[in-house]
């Protein structure tokens, strides 16, 4: 997968506390923080590296971007 746009990518520890749920549409564990540019700010964004699905609220805070991801995720495994 190439990211164009990409400034930084993070894929956090599992013990850490920016921990982030697998992957909603293809349960990978392959997911990361993606920080990119959008004019002058640098957002995050949550990616998965295996099939390409992308949260991004475009939020300037990590924990942030982990929120809606593990929000995104816990509601597809609630609702199957």
């Amino acid at each position: 997968m190439v990211l164009t746009d990409a400034i930084a990518v993070i894929k956090p520890e599992p013990d850490s506390h920016f921990l982030l749920l697998p992957c909603p549409e293809c349960k990978s564990d392959n997911v990361a923080y993606v920080g990119y540019m959008l004019g002058i700010h640098e957002p995050w964004r949550v990616q998965c590296f295996d099939c390409g699905h992308t949260v991004d609220k475009q939020s300037i805070f990590r924990h942030n971007a982990q929120r809606h991801w593990n929000e995104e995720a816990r509601n597809v495994r609630e609702s199957a």
